[in-house]
């Protein structure tokens, strides 16, 4: 599964002053899509965030914290597919 789609978050980038409910969509790695949106796109892993904080605007920078965001991409995907197969 190359996309992961968090659902219901607490966004938060606090470079841009930005701070709201949405969503943060990646695809092979990478952000994609922050924001609010309807669904996620068909054949999307859903991890449902209600209630827990992103900062999509951190984590697209360089260093330790982006690789952090690509482990836990890693794991999220490993879990949807193990979920999808048994």
């Amino acid at each position: 599964m190359d996309d992961v789609f968090f659902s219901q978050a607490h966004l938060i980038d606090p470079e841009r002053c930005f701070e709201a409910l949405g969503d943060v969509w990646v695809r092979k790695g990478r952000i994609v899509g922050v924001g609010p949106t309807a669904s996620p796109p068909e054949g999307c892993g859903v991890v449902n965030c209600e209630g827990l904080c992103l900062a999509p605007g951190i984590v697209a920078g360089t260093g330790t914290p982006k690789s952090a965001l690509q482990q836990r991409v890693e794991w999220v995907r490993n879990m949807l597919e193990s979920d999808a197969h048994g």
